[in-house]
């Protein structure tokens, strides 16, 4: 079959003008092994890329029971259009020809073909439109690729566009500067790092009634999405179950049975979960399998320990003890998750609670704890050792 070199022009300008109109990339292949077939006298071929770390098939075209991947190893190690005449190569040595195309000096994909039938067609049609077979799948498979590519961005960006509109949702969850108590008997701050955009850390304060304070932090086993999920419908339970008059052993058994009802089996929360009376000056909590809050009662340092296992771990919790403690004036109670302590240091976790223990002790006011607190999480972002979300809340009772 003679292909002009006006034909060839022809069809070059064909597939050019294809990928320009941005057809489907099924009808830009299945033009594309129409000219081999029909145009080529190609009888049979393949072609695979390598796409997401493996290498896939295109297409092909009467390739019977041939498997590309007996033979990857082999294949993926030519560099340049390769004559297939060795006997020891089973199935692949019914091939002719093994052509790589290349992209920015990188083989992205291999074109496997043979012909029809040599003796019915006079010189090999393989070999007489090789140059021409290797600028068409140059041209098709890299266009193909540039499209998986645009693909991709494409994608990337409207996830990154989902993840950002999800963290904004989720910021208003967590108290502002404007909604954190701050008043005569109490005041608090807190801060929300999520490890990426959105997170599964949790922290609450509000007032329960003209002489409660109610407060929390929690922390969704894993990240992403799936954590900041869970949490946000966690926040709403909470927010509607704690009441002045509820026992916090009543609220946690409700909220365990809340969690193991909407969460999956590998999931679950832990979480500090406290009460303030300040006109007895009485704080109640419980610690379900978080970890403990460091309460400075006068010159006292303190871990808060009482409670139970972690939310969503057994259908029923075991043994919830609450703990009770009398709060002298000005002291400070600093709750956290475990991103602010658990990092990555010399290419192994650490973790650096005596380092948060230290800064409460030493410094007297909300503000001193938390620009010294803020200094560390810096440094941590600095040398990249941050690996989860961090939150911490610091409340002083006055």
């Amino acid at each position: 079959m003679q292909i002009s070199p006006k034909l060839k022009l022809e069809l070059i300008l064909q597939i050019t003008q294809t990928i320009n109109r941005n057809i489907s990339s099924n009808s830009f292949v299945r033009m594309f092994k129409d000219i081999l077939e029909t145009k080529l006298s190609i009888g049979k071929f393949i072609a695979i890329a390598y796409h997401k770390g493996m290498w896939r098939e295109v297409f092909s075209h009467e390739i019977g029971k041939f498997k590309f991947r007996d033979h990857l190893e082999f294949i993926t190690n030519i560099d340049s259009i390769y004559h297939i005449n060795d006997s020891k190569l089973e199935d692949l040595n019914t091939f002719d020809f093994i052509i790589p195309v290349l992209s920015d000096g990188k083989i992205i994909s291999y074109v496997i073909i043979a012909d029809i039938d040599d003796d019915i067609i006079g010189m090999s049609a393989s070999i007489k439109h090789m140059k021409f077979i290797q600028t068409l799948s140059n041209i098709v498979l890299v266009a193909l690729e540039n499209r998986s590519k645009l693909r991709d961005l494409i994608n990337i960006k409207l996830l990154d566009k989902e993840m950002r509109l999800a963290s904004q949702i989720q910021k208003l969850l967590i108290p502002t500067d404007k909604q954190i108590l701050s008043n005569e008997n109490i005041e608090a701050d807190g801060f929300y790092k999520p490890y990426k955009y959105i997170g599964g850390d949790y922290f609450d304060i509000f007032e329960l009634d003209a002489k409660n304070y109610g407060f929390c932090i929690a922390d969704v086993s894993g990240k992403g999405i799936p954590a900041a999920l869970i949490m946000s419908n966690f926040q709403a339970a909470l927010r509607a179950y704690f009441t002045a008059d509820i026992e916090l052993e009543e609220l946690l058994s409700i909220l365990n049975k809340f969690v193991n009802r909407f969460s999956d089996s590998d999931k679950f929360i832990s979480i500090f979960l406290g009460k303030y009376n300040f006109s007895k000056r009485k704080l109640s909590y419980l610690n379900a399998g978080h970890n403990p809050a460091i309460l400075k009662n006068q010159e006292t340092i303190k871990h808060l320990c009482k409670g139970s296992i972690g939310l969503g771990m057994m259908e029923e919790l075991p043994n919830i003890e609450l703990g009770e403690e009398i709060i002298s004036p000005n002291s400070i109670l600093f709750g956290y998750t475990d991103g602010l302590i658990e990092v990555r240091k010399d290419d192994k976790i650490s973790f650096c609670e005596d380092l948060i223990l230290e800064k409460i002790q030493n410094n007297s006011t909300i503000f001193d704890i938390e620009t010294s607190i803020f200094d560390y999480i810096n440094s941590l972002e600095s040398e990249k050792a941050i690996l989860d979300d961090i939150s911490f809340l610091c409340i002083k009772f006055k």
